[in-house]
């Protein structure tokens, strides 16, 4: 075990990362939060240039702090709930965001100040990570903030409400099947689109593609593309796709942005996870208390995908 490991090397940063992770994964936040800084140890992420000190807790009022993001788009949606707490601090709360998540942060509770990242940045006098806040403002897994509400501009709901109005009347379901490609355990946690064509024969079913990324090319050339219509090739950013989830009925997908942002809307979604899931959900059971809305259909046995699409398949007969 991690511990165990921990005992003989504790200054290993593989081996602490892992030990926050199972703590975070056994519901103990107060002490998996703050061990999980370990993380910039491992070479994985890194933290950005800034003159400004790093918030360690203490007193905000009057002060204006910098959030930053630090790994991928779900991981900020995730954890923007935080953020009207760091505000109650007294706070002037500068939130950077990379563009894709721009539209969909405007007017986020709790933020002061919305900048691209790599624009020039206002003068702050700390600096923190999106992913920290949870260890340095407190957690309980029993009362987390809830979802914060998300923007969702009139045109990104016109363009959503167009293109899926041919199919209004079927049970309209959104999927995704993989997550970045460059996210080194993405192989575990992703699989092909012709995972999804055996729903796509349910009667009165209608499937539709929310994957965006560099696999697009080769769903658009395969036969799955013929039974799942692509709904997010041409998104602009998250707040078109947070468009389109809103007129659908139902989110399946592994588990990447895609689900956190349909957790985060409220929207029923089905996350299908690997053998061993991120932290978040835990190592059994079927909810989560991030995502009131989420469904956990884990896999039994490592790789078993059959199983998991048994259980897709089951829950969607019955909501036909």
């Amino acid at each position: 075990t991690a511990e165990a490991g921990l005992a003989h090397h504790p200054a290993d940063g593989e081996l602490r990362v892992q030990r926050a992770m199972a703590l975070l994964a056994a519901g103990d936040y107060a002490r998996g939060f703050p061990a999980f800084e370990a993380r910039w140890e491992i070479g994985e992420i890194a933290k950005a240039d800034h003159p400004e000190p790093e918030w360690a807790g203490e007193p905000l009022e009057g002060r204006r702090i910098l959030v930053l993001p630090e790994q991928g788009f779900g991981d900020s949606i995730l954890m923007s709930r935080f953020l009207p707490a760091l505000k109650a601090r007294g706070a002037h709360v500068i939130l950077a965001v990379k563009p894709p998540l721009r539209r969909l942060f405007q007017g986020l509770e709790g933020v002061d100040e919305l900048v691209g990242l790599g624009e020039r940045r206002p003068p702050a006098d700390f600096v923190t990570y999106m992913m920290a806040l949870p260890g340095l403002l407190g957690c309980d897994p029993a009362r987390l903030p809830p979802s914060p509400r998300l923007s969702v501009p009139p045109d990104a709901r016109a363009r959503a409400r167009k293109l899926l109005q041919p199919w209004e009347g079927m049970l309209r379901v959104g999927v995704c099947w993989s997550g970045s490609v460059t996210y080194k355990a993405n192989f575990k946690r992703s699989f092909g689109p012709e995972r999804f064509l055996p729903l796509a024969r349910i009667p009165g079913v209608q499937l539709f593609s929310l994957y965006k990324g560099p696999l697009l090319e080769g769903f658009r050339r395969s036969p799955a593309s013929a039974l799942i219509v692509d709904a997010a090739g041409d998104e602009r950013d998250f707040a078109d796709a947070a468009a389109t989830m809103r007129e659908l009925d139902l989110v399946a997908t592994m588990d990447t942005a895609v689900a956190h942002l349909a957790g985060v809307l409220g929207k029923p979604v089905w996350n299908l996870l690997a053998f061993a899931p991120f932290w978040l959900y835990g190592p059994e059971g079927t909810t989560t208390p991030w995502h009131p809305s989420m469904r956990l259909i884990r896999q039994a046995r490592p790789g078993d995908w059959d199983g998991v699409f048994a259980a897709v398949a089951a829950g969607l007969e019955a909501e036909t």
